[in-house]
């Protein structure tokens, strides 16, 4: 029927989602349970969200991969805010593993050929300036941002001791709070308690 109605457009139904979540148009996640034809267990399938690229931070991936695999599978309010609390409070007392934190970069042309500094190729400007790293054309490297808010770059973390700090508190900011904030506003929950838990004040009580 949809054939006939659309021609002579074709379409092909190819998934079947238990639930979906949708953020806007070409960007939306489901759990699908049938594809081509073929039932399976319950999987995570997403289009147009930043989820799967390489060069993301680990713990983004992670953040958003729970959160939205949370609100498809029915978690509740309390537990996700509760387990991305917990998350945030890692963060921003530097108990997480800083190589979470950072962006796969590379750069495909030598930083002086480019006509703006992205994020990080700023941040690879700094090592070569700071550090004397020498990143060129294909230089591999992670870069992150420093407790001033400003992008750094590196091969191993310990290059920067004595020189500069990780930023976690920007870090959880923007790599988790930024990024869950529009999948709670479509929940309808509370994002104030990952606010509170950024500012060290998760564990405030009115007497």
């Amino acid at each position: 029927v949809v054939n006939r109605n659309m021609s002579p457009i074709e379409t092909e139904f190819e998934k079947w989602c238990s639930s979906m979540l949708i953020v806007a148009k070409n960007r939306y996640a489901g759990m699908a349970k049938w594809t081509e034809g073929d039932y399976h267990d319950a999987k995570l399938y997403v289009k147009g969200i930043e989820l799967k690229q390489n060069r993301l931070p680990t713990i983004m991936k992670r953040v958003m991969s729970e959160t939205i695999e949370g609100l498809l599978t029915g978690v509740t309010e309390e537990e996700m805010t509760t387990s991305l609390t917990e998350l945030i409070n890692g963060v921003v007392k530097g108990e997480v593993d800083a190589t979470q934190l950072c962006i796969n970069a590379k750069l495909s042309r030598n930083l002086e050929d480019y006509t703006v500094l992205g994020e990080s190729r700023r941040g690879a400007a700094w090592a070569n300036r700071v550090l004397g790293k020498g990143y060129r054309k294909g230089s591999n490297f992670l870069s992150t941002l420093s407790s001033d808010g400003s992008y750094i770059a590196f091969c191993d973390p310990e290059e920067i001791k004595g020189i500069a700090t990780i930023g976690y508190k920007h870090l959880a900011e923007r790599f988790i709070i930024n990024k869950v904030t529009p999948y709670y506003k479509i929940a309808g929950f509370d994002i104030q308690p990952l606010i509170n838990a950024l500012n060290g004040v998760s564990g405030l009580e009115w007497l």
